[in-house]
Formats: structure tokens, C-alpha cells, sequence
């Protein structure tokens, strides 16, 4: 059963329909990239969870900006980066975005050097306009989400939903969300494996580069230039 809080409609099987279409896209090896869903509308729901589903900020433009956020990859892709910006197309635990650390500069270190093994690494500290953060610390929203799993397992079966995994999960979360009125720019959590509070953000323009450091040596390899 849905919670009385949840915005998603329990009886909402063309909507289901939909969706199912599009997870079989990825259950045949050709995968549409999140969030941008093409095919159908995403399934209607009623009612809006109350003000304390996420954490409270402006749900404007920017909303507020975090300048701790902190990202780790090899040097290679630095220019590219600063070029183009990040890209927030690939999936994780926590949905399709690039992925920051809050606070620490160290803690996605051992992750990318486990991604590239033997390349120079660096880290960039960036501001992020957060605007409305999904916060999978909230424990109501935790019983939301689980609810919205129940249901995906019912409508999909269990082999379909473990093979779109957790990441794939939140990105239907938000698509419903977003079709119930409740729109997030953000998703949040903090990470029981190493207590690291982590933000993925959806779209790259949220993101200003504010410097770039050597991992290895510690030097100052770009900085935002001051405005004139």
C-alpha cells in the first residue's frame, strides 16, 4: 500500500504501462538515457506530500549554493570539464547525475583511483546551486521511496526492477515526482560506508568550477578567474 503522504496514485496502470515500456528498453540492451523519458507521458498521481518530504530551500533558479562540493576523476578529463562542464548523464545509487562529495576533498579519492588506476587525479571544488534537494536522509522520505519500490516490484516484476538497480529506481522516483508537482533539482545522502554526505546534481548548469588542485602534489592547476 502507498502511504497516505505519497503523491503516487496506486491505480495508475497506463501510467505503469509506460513506464514498464521504457525499463523494457533497458531489459533489451538499449537503454534510454535518464532522465529524459520520450516515449510516454509518466503516470499521473494525486495530492502533494507535505513540506518536510525534502530538505527546505528556495525552488527557484538557484536556490541555495553549496561551494564545498567536491569532485574526483583523472587529470585527463580536466580541460574537457572546464570546457563543457560535467556530465550528468551516468548512473548511480543515487540516480542519473554528476555525483559531489560535501565538504571533504579526500573521501572520492580512493573510488577514482580505483575507476583510473594509474593516472593522475585531480579534484575540483565547485558551487552548486542545490535549489530543492531530494534528501534521502529524511526518513519519511525514505518510507515514500520504499513504498514507490513496493510498487515497482508489483507492476514489473522482481528480475526487471534488480536489474535497473537503486540508481534506476530514484530515477523513476523523480520522474513521478516531478508529475505530481513536486520537482527536485537535486538528490542527497549521506553514505554508511565512510558517513560521506553526498549531492548529485541533474543538470550542469547548476555547477561553477571554483578551482582545481594536483590530488597527488597538492598545486593549483586552475582557478575561476575574478570578474572584472
Amino acid at each position: 500500500m502507498i502511504s497516505e503522504t505519497s503523491t503516487i496514485s496506486e491505480t495508475t496502470l497506463p501510467g505503469w504501462e509506460a513506464i514498464a515500456m521504457r525499463v523494457w528498453d533497458v531489459g533489451m540492451g538499449t537503454p534510454r538515457p535518464y532522465p529524459s523519458w520520450e516515449r510516454s507521458p509518466v503516470p499521473p498521481a494525486t495530492g502533494r506530500g507535505p513540506a518536510g518530504t525534502g530538505t527546505t530551500m528556495d525552488d527557484d533558479a538557484s536556490g541555495d549554493v553549496r561551494e564545498d562540493a567536491f569532485h574526483v576523476t583523472a587529470a585527463a578529463h580536466m580541460a574537457a570539464i572546464l570546457a563543457e562542464g560535467f556530465r550528468t548523464d551516468r548512473r548511480g545509487v543515487l540516480g542519473t547525475g554528476a555525483y559531489f562529495d560535501l565538504g571533504s576533498d579526500t573521501t572520492g579519492r580512493a573510488p577514482a583511483r580505483q575507476r583510473y588506476p594509474a593516472q593522475p587525479l585531480v579534484v575540483f571544488r565547485c558551487a552548486v546551486a542545490v535549489g530543492r534537494v531530494l534528501d534521502f536522509d529524511v526518513a519519511e522520505l525514505r518510507a515514500r521511496f520504499r513504498a514507490f519500490q513496493r510498487q515497482l516490484i508489483q507492476h514489473l516484476g522482481r528480475d526487471m526492477v534488480l536489474r535497473l538497480g537503486h540508481g534506476g529506481h530514484v530515477d523513476l522516483f523523480l520522474e513521478a515526482l516531478g508529475a505530481a508537482g513536486e520537482r527536485y533539482h537535486t538528490v542527497q545522502r549521506t553514505f554508511v560506508t565512510d558517513g560521506q554526505r553526498r549531492l548529485v546534481v541533474r543538470d550542469a548548469r547548476r555547477v561553477q568550477v571554483l578551482m582545481v588542485r594536483d590530488v597527488q602534489r597538492g598545486t593549483v592547476l586552475w582557478t575561476r578567474p575574478n570578474p572584472c
